[in-house]
């Protein structure tokens, strides 16, 4: 008993550490593991995070959840990257390396414009990094991160509701007083917007041209309810999946409940207004454009 309690008194606990292949966040007493490259998808639909090799885009955010979840590294499945650790693997400065931009990044810029017609293979341009040694936030590939939580009607009401707004809900539709339109705005790809209106008691959009049938996803999004004017990313339920039915919004039943994600970072051709604070919402999940991924995993 008497060397029982000298060896319990001597023990220490083991620090914490990353599968190999990750860098801790941060890097003493880590909160996550991340890739430090933009992940390319291999034959047995797993995640790789290498230098040196092209990333993989035109991955949908159902995918990237998929793959993620197939790699396993020490014996454990990764998960996709969700925005508040993307953010933080980037340091939480305006750029992954200070506030000001460095040029050092896949990113059409003025003084790059034209140089870029495609991603680049990760890691090509190594003063493109974060503290934490993740390349590649700023430009190259839009990334996916996944927001914690669904896009569904009963949350969007009770968001709205909760900040003072009138919400009636019948067989027909969802009717809400005209002071909520102000803190609504429509979140799609290929449909030229001009504002969201109340025509006839329905909630409509005022379209400037027809919306685009070939665009992959057209007309399908969210409603984005916005708490304030300094919310920068969708709140608990402050999204609903929407369609358009010509210029009519209407709830889109089907995807109740969907995970949602954003596109962070920016692309080879956004232009030089990308930052660490740069998202889109809007690509619903199954959407599978020009968007790459990586992984993260908790420290063992």
């Amino acid at each position: 008993m008497f060397i029982w309690l000298i060896l319990s008194a001597c023990s220490v606990d083991k620090a914490k550490e990353c599968p190999t292949g990750l860098v801790p966040v941060p890097t003493t007493e880590p909160q996550f593991c991340i890739q430090p490259y933009e992940a390319t998808i291999t034959e047995n639909q797993t995640a790789n995070s290498q230098l040196g090799v092209q990333p993989s885009i035109h991955v949908s955010l159902e995918q990237a959840m998929q793959v993620c979840a197939n790699t396993r590294l020490n014996g454990q499945s990764l998960r996709l990257v969700n925005y508040q650790e993307w953010v933080m693997a980037g340091g939480g400065q305006r750029f992954p390396f200070g506030d000001t931009y460095n040029g050092e990044c896949v990113l059409d810029t003025p003084s790059t414009h034209g140089a870029w017609s495609d991603v680049e293979p990760t890691g090509s341009r190594p003063h493109c990094k974060s503290p934490f040694g993740v390349y590649d936030q700023i430009g190259n590939a839009w990334e996916w991160v996944l927001l914690e939580h669904t896009a569904n009607r009963t949350d969007w009401i009770e968001q709205i509701k909760s900040a003072g707004h009138t919400v009636t809900v019948s067989q027909t539709g969802i009717e809400i007083d005209p002071g909520a339109l102000a803190q609504i705005s429509l979140q799609t790809v290929c449909v030229p917007v001009d504002a969201l209106v109340l025509e006839q008691d329905f909630l409509s959009v005022s379209l400037n041209q027809a919306k685009n049938d070939k665009c992959l996803s057209a007309g399908k999004g969210y409603l984005w309810f916005h708490q304030g004017n300094q919310e920068r990313i969708p709140s608990k339920g402050a999204l609903l999946p929407v369609e358009l039915w010509g210029d009519r919004v209407v709830w889109d039943k089907a995807r109740d409940g969907e995970r949602v994600g954003a596109k962070v970072g920016g692309s080879f051709y956004s232009g030089g207004e990308s930052t660490l604070a740069s998202f889109w919402i809007g690509h619903i999940p199954t959407f599978d454009g020009s968007i790459g991924f990586r992984c993260v995993a908790d420290p063992i």
